[in-house]
């Protein structure tokens, strides 16, 4: 594995942990399915375009590109045209109607199972924030914390005045011993996130997300409960031990846990984006079609001609 991420930070030296990390998890995988499970991972194993095409027949055209994508971040000199041609074809896959409805029909996750999960995981962690630290049956324990996780987990997308962010913005986000350079974090004394690993974090810089005052007030409590070794505001259980979420596929595992199998951070977005914003696409549009009309931007329109003390 160090291998995979020496060569991937050499090519790539301004890539984000959490790309190199979904990267390596697929190659990984590659190399599992090319040289046996029990094989020594070996880079050189992955350098032969040859043998790794038979392993994509079949495979759906996202799962393609993102087979193709790892191979480039780990030899973009030999990978090159695959990885062109595999975002390609998604990206027009992506773009006819029978992707997005069925997409769109498959993601959206009913508002009662959203009520259920609020109801059941909001009165678990206000029973069990009060009683955790006084219980010394360690089976009673572990069933309070594992809960409460659950329920910060959900609250990081289910809270009024948050947009739903990606997976790995959240799943390794600390509350102590972080590099505020390099970590994600929850500032506490600022009551706020700061994420400086994102996708094209590289291009847009570090962001600050207010933490809206009831979550603040939880997670405040939350952090209390923690087992003492944890540095991250959220965790898995594995083997009978506590640690730091292992990858974006383990914290989609502990959404699906909520929410049911096959509902992941994807499906959560297009479920919130939907909600809240369905309604403006077509005003968006019509304001689209306005602004190229006049000749102009909708950003000219809404900085120089629209002005929020004329409007009711």
């Amino acid at each position: 594995m160090e291998s995979f991420i020496a060569q991937i930070k050499l090519n790539r030296p301004d890539i984000t942990e959490a790309s190199v990390t979904a990267y390596c998890n697929v190659l990984v995988a590659i190399h599992r399915k090319l040289a046996g499970k029990k094989t020594e991972l070996d880079i050189n194993n992955l350098r032969d375009k040859e043998k790794i095409i038979p392993l994509l027949e079949g495979k759906c055209v996202a799962t393609v590109r993102n087979y193709y994508c790892a191979l480039f971040a780990l030899f973009p000199e030999i990978y090159a045209d695959e990885k062109d041609k595999s975002c390609a074809e998604c990206n027009a896959h992506r773009e006819t109607k029978e992707f997005k409805e069925h997409s769109a029909e498959k993601n959206i996750i009913e508002q009662e199972v959203i009520d259920k999960a609020r109801k059941e995981l909001t009165e678990d962690f206000n029973t069990f924030v009060k009683v955790v630290k006084k219980i010394h049956d360690k089976a009673v324990v572990e069933q309070m914390l594992l809960k409460m996780n659950k329920h910060v987990l959900f609250a990081l997308y289910f809270t009024e005045g948050l947009e739903p962010r990606r997976a790995a913005d959240y799943y390794q986000m600390k509350y102590r011993n972080y590099s505020k350079e390099e970590d994600n974090y929850y500032d506490v004394k600022g009551q706020r996130f700061v994420i400086n690993n994102y996708k094209r974090s590289e291009q847009k810089g570090t962001q600050l997300i207010f933490v809206p005052d009831e979550l603040h007030k939880n997670l405040k409590l939350w952090i209390k409960c923690l087992p003492s070794h944890l540095d991250t505001i959220l965790f898995e259980k594995v083997d009978n031990e506590y640690r730091m979420i292992k990858d974006v596929v383990r914290y989609g595992l502990l959404l699906q846990e909520i929410f049911g199998e096959g509902h992941s951070v994807n499906a959560i977005r297009h479920t919130i984006f939907q909600q809240r914003y369905g309604a403006l696409v077509e005003p968006i549009k019509k304001f689209q079609e306005g602004a190229v009309k006049s000749g102009t931007s909708m950003t000219t329109i809404l900085t120089q001609y629209i002005y929020e003390h004329l409007l009711s």
